[in-house]
């Protein structure tokens, strides 16, 4: 049976990986920076138990999730998105959130709780293994 370590690591693995896809997906990071970026680190007890998952990446990612960054505020998005969609022009900066990290499939709020029953699902095999290793067992042969 797997740690929650192991499945921990495994975890940030395939986040980390459905993040590349995205910026892949949505072309984002022409220097490749972001994705470059990307690390994480699992820190556990000396039994396994996961006590914190770190997942890195540089900060400009955020604001390229939400479309904002030198010169366009995120007060100014709505803005600009009514005026594209009215006048079919921009008004101020032209940026657009790039959804990579908030939305979808792959967003952290969906990836966190596939992680949480990931280890609901192992703390029940692993109680019921446990529940099933105490119960004596007996075997009488009567001759």
């Amino acid at each position: 049976m797997k740690t929650q370590r192991e499945i921990a690591e495994e975890w940030m693995g395939f986040v980390l990986q459905g993040w590349k896809k995205q910026l892949s997906k949505l072309n984002i990071g022409n220097t490749q920076e972001l994705m470059e970026s990307f690390a994480g680190d699992v820190l556990a007890a000396a039994n396994g138990d996961v006590q914190k998952i770190k997942l890195l990446y540089v900060w400009y990612g955020q604001m390229v999730d939400i479309g904002v960054g030198r010169g366009s505020k995120l007060g100014d998005q709505k803005d600009n998105a009514t005026s594209r969609r009215i006048i079919g022009k921009t008004r101020g900066n032209s940026r657009r959130p790039k959804r990579w990290y908030s939305k979808g499939r792959d967003s952290i709020g969906a990836q966190v709780n596939k992680l949480s029953y990931l280890l609901a699902e192992q703390a029940s095999l692993q109680g019921s293994e446990q529940i099933a290793g105490s119960i004596q067992k007996q075997l009488v042969i009567n001759i």
